[in-house]
């Protein structure tokens, strides 16, 4: 077969709209040993409107590949040891665990969210950075809850933890690696570091001293890569929250060496063994970095990844059956001979996504390469993998000058003779690649498919990708807390309804009034459950005749109300039974979606709606409502109103825990005429 050349991946300094406005590293009065203060500067100055669309684009990919990824990363064992660990914190409740939703501080829960981004090493690969998203986007998004940060003011921060990572990869990657470092454990520190000080608002100064605290903190070894241990996982969450804890230090006052880069004892020399080059800073201050971001589309080290890109297209090409292959040789550029090519056999999951030779024989063996094949001890030991594994050789090749380090020269040598060729640079996922939204999206929903539903995962898509509207990130955190309804391990077959947890009382048993009160009543799972309590069962009924008959607080204000306590408290139960009667109340569809997304603040809201929204959802998750919020809701609802309201939100979150405990099933028996006839029943 003849050679085939695949260009995937672009060169630097070749994407459009990426240009930087300035560049704090030259034309500078200040000395070259003053880079921390420098990026700081730059950092601090940093305006969302400064930023051009596809950086701002780039940043919003990189949330919806990290929401996939710590949504999936939820089940996997490797990282239950560090979710334990913050749960048995008990730590303030400042920020948000993703899924399993446990409160903590900003800065661990950004350690969890990160363990759980680099959970099945399927995040992004920066040529500079390493991985960018697993590092910023946990952090950035921890602080933006504790701070009640905009959505645009996320993205800029994203943007800002991207350049300080790539400015410094771009002068230190090579050498790092080469050394045994862990380059993006190293560079997610001050990455993390900037992406938290932008949103804390800290001044130059305090965003530089960060920088000192973070270098003070930043280390991480690769040896995990020869010999294994999941510990791999933990090094983002570790860099996300040393980044954070290093922002909110400085922020108290602490203080750090301002030449932690360059300095004696600095960065460069500690981890590159080599002097700042100015020239060599400059060269990479040039753009703005987060645009080159590619997005892995195979659970492997990025350089694996290349040559499974090669594979597939050979494969596409041309039917090959591994037993008749007899040799795969592999060129590769330097740097990746000594990360991916020298893993063989594997001995975990690790050590398995490491190696490039066990990710070629999954797809030629199996046609799969998914995160579960990389984590399944059965493939570690498969005879028929360690067959193919052992046909792998691996050599150094010079790809030319300028030629992308995710190269990959590809020939399988086969028993009659034949050889088959690829060369491939770089792989689906990068900037230049046409598809890339749609295979990031792809790789989402295939992410979160069976622990999502659908409409919460169209919700995340969305709320993502339109970030700049959204005037906090409460929806999208709220989003994350799943399932939405039932128990976390309730997992049933499509069209198989769920079982009430309990029986349904025998009526014999229970008081002969009881019984005929009920019998009077529409059969309704609900009321079924409740007929357990005998005593307090028909109070309980006169308390919802009440709602829906005696206040004063407007109908459509008390159906507002509902859906937001259903989607906060993930009752499906309460949510589909209120969806006609809010519409019938005069609650549009447009506003029962935002509700859905947890979008409060939207611009389509009045300022009315959004004040009873948002303050429903501050009510359940409590304990307290802000001065702020409070006032608004008295401007609009007068003393009897703000009770009454208290009421409402106090009945339905009964109801609702009623439900997800009990797993009730959701009806609409009583739907259209819940305010009038169906009132009169429990008199």
């Amino acid at each position: 077969m003849e050679s085939q050349t695949h260009e995937t991946t672009p060169k630097l300094n070749q994407s459009e709209g990426s240009t930087m406005p300035s560049n704090p590293m030259t034309n500078s009065q200040q000395p070259i040993d003053m880079l921390a203060t420098r990026l700081a500067a730059w950092v601090a100055r940093l305006r969302y409107d400064d930023i051009p669309d596809p950086a701002v684009h780039a940043a919003k990919l990189l949330l919806l590949d990290q929401l996939g990824l710590q949504i999936n990363g939820t089940t996997l064992s490797s990282i239950q040891p560090g979710l334990r660990l913050v749960e048995e914190m008990r730590a303030a409740p400042e920020s948000t665990v993703v899924r399993v939703g446990t409160r903590t501080t900003a800065a661990y829960a950004a350690f969890a969210n990160g363990m759980l981004a680099g959970s099945s090493e399927f995040d992004d690969v920066h040529l500079y950075a390493g991985h960018i998203g697993s590092h910023v986007v946990p952090a950035a998004l921890a602080v933006a809850e504790l701070t009640g940060a905009s959505g645009r003011e996320v993205l800029a921060a994203v943007v800002a933890g991207a350049q300080v990572m790539s400015v410094l990869g771009g002068i230190l990657t090579v050498q790092m690696e080469a050394r045994g470092w862990h380059r993006s454990k190293i560079l997610g520190t001050f990455g993390s570091a900037a992406a938290a000080g932008k949103l804390l608002g800290l001044t130059v100064q305090q965003l530089a001293h960060a920088f000192g605290i973070s270098g003070s903190d930043a280390s991480g070894g690769m040896e995990y890569e020869f010999s294994g241990g999941e510990v791999k996982r933990m090094h983002s969450g570790s860099a996300a929250r040393l980044g954070v804890q290093a922002a909110l230090l400085a922020r108290n006052g602490l203080t750090g060496p301002l030449t932690i880069i360059e300095g004696e004892r600095g960065l460069v020399r500690l981890f590159a063994g080599q002097e700042v080059d100015a020239a060599a800073v400059d060269r990479v201050w040039d753009r703005f970095h987060v645009v080159d971001t590619v997005f892995r589309m195979y659970p492997t080290i990025g350089s694996a990844a290349t040559v499974l890109e090669g594979m597939s297209h050979l494969i596409a090409e041309d039917t090959v059956d591994w037993k008749d292959i007899a040799e795969i040789r592999v060129g590769l550029p330097p740097v990746a001979i000594g990360h991916g090519a020298r893993t063989i056999h594997p001995t975990d999951a690790v050590t398995a996504q490491f190696s490039t030779a066990f990710g070629i024989a999954l797809m030629l063996v199996h046609g799969s390469n998914q995160p579960a094949d990389y984590m399944n001890p059965a493939m570690w030991t498969d005879p028929d993998i360690a067959t193919v594994i052992d046909k792998v050789v691996p050599y150094e090749r010079d790809f030319g000058l300028g030629a992308s380090l995710l190269s990959a020269r590809i020939d399988v040598t086969l028993s009659d003779g034949r050889v088959l060729s690829c060369e491939q640079h770089g792989f689906r996922g990068d900037p230049n690649d046409p598809g890339r939204d749609e295979a990031v999206e792809a790789k989402f929903r295939r992410n979160v498919d069976g622990i999502v539903t659908p409409l919460v995962a169209d919700s995340l898509i969305t709320l993502s990708l339109e970030l700049e509207h959204q005037n906090d990130i409460a929806g999208l955190v709220r989003l994350t807390v799943l399932p939405r309804s039932g128990r976390p391990d309730h997992q049933l077959p499509e069209g198989v309804l769920p079982t009430p947890r309990l029986n349904a009382p025998d009526p014999h048993s229970m008081p002969a009034e009881v019984a005929r009160y009920l019998a009077d009543l529409p059969s309704d799972p609900l009321f079924t459950m409740l007929s357990h309590a005998v005593t307090v069962i028909r109070p309980q009924l006169e308390v919802a005749r009440a709602i829906y008959t005696s206040l004063q607080l407007p109908a459509r204000v008390r159906e507002l109300a509902i859906l937001v306590l259903a989607h906060e408290a993930g009752s499906d139960f309460v949510w589909d039974q209120h969806v006609p009667i809010s519409e019938a109340a005069g609650v549009s569809d447009k506003i029962r979606q935002l509700i859905r997304r947890g979008d409060y603040r939207h611009d389509t809201l009045s300022e009315h709606d959004s004040t009873i929204l948002r303050l429903t959802a501050s009510i359940v998750s409590g304990p307290s409502v802000p001065d702020e919020l409070f006032s608004a809701a008295r401007a609009i609802l007068s003393e009897r109103e703000v009770v009454e309201l208290l009421l409402v939100i106090g009945y339905y979150w009964t109801i609702s825990r009623m439900s997800t405990v009990l797993d009730l099933q959701a009806t609409t028996l009583y739907a259209q005429d819940f305010g009038t006839q169906w009132p009169d029943k429990v008199r």
